[in-house]
This record gives C-alpha cells, structure tokens and sequence, in this order.
C-alpha cells in the first residue's frame, strides 16, 4: 500500500513538473511575441522618422544655401 502511494505521488510529481514546464514554455512564447510586436511597432515607424528627418534637412540645405547666396551677393 505504501509502495503504490509513493508510486501514485511520483506520478503527481511527474504529472506537475510536466505540467509547469509546459506553461514555461507557453509564458516564454508569449513573451518572445509580446517582443516581436514591440519590435514591429518601432520599426513600422522607422519610414515617417526617416521622411521627417529628410525634410528636416532639406530645409537646413535650403536655408544655408539661401544664406550663401546672400553673402556672396554682398561681397
């Protein structure tokens, strides 16, 4: 009777730590899909920076090109 107890246990045990490692491996998926769609937000995002970081610098280009001229005009 002990023996089919401990037996019963082990399989409890066995059961459990199977079952636990089962949902660690589920949690880690979800985490590992909660980073993909981080990643792919930020990058998503990546074109209207860069668009407006051109245009940032076009009107820098602009504007010293503008003040070149009107020094050289003065010269």
């Amino acid at each position: 009777m002990v023996l089919n107890q401990m037996k019963g246990q082990e399989e409890i045990k066995a059961s459990i730590n199977g079952s636990l490692k089962s949902l660690s491996e589920k949690m880690s998926h979800v985490a590992d899909i909660e980073k993909l769609q981080e990643v792919y937000m930020l990058v998503s995002s990546m074109p209207q920076l860069i668009e407006g970081s051109l245009r940032n610098l076009q009107n820098d280009l602009q504007n010293t090109t503008k003040e070149m001229k009107a020094r050289y005009i003065w010269q």
